[in-house]
């Protein structure tokens, strides 16, 4: 990653998230969940997804990938 974390996927398919970053150097630990932007068929507005009870308690950060757009938000 560009910002000096070394990264690694889950692999329960169960897991509340799907990434797992550790920095290099500071040994900061950040607990990622991606998420693709999707919308709606009927009026096209996007679906929001929100963190889970349990993904806010261990503080698990939200990544919204958008293909059309080839970006990504944060919540």
């Amino acid at each position: 990653m560009k910002e000096n974390y070394l990264v690694a996927k889950a692999i329960d398919p169960q897991s509340l998230f799907d990434l797992v970053a550790v920095h290099k150097e500071t040994g900061e630990i950040r607990l990622i969940d991606v998420k693709t932007k999707t919308f709606r068929k009927k009026d096209k507005s996007e679906i929001y997804r929100c963190p889970t009870a349990k993904q806010k308690k261990l503080n698990i950060e939200i990544y919204f990938i958008d293909f059309i757009s080839n970006g990504k938000t944060k919540t």
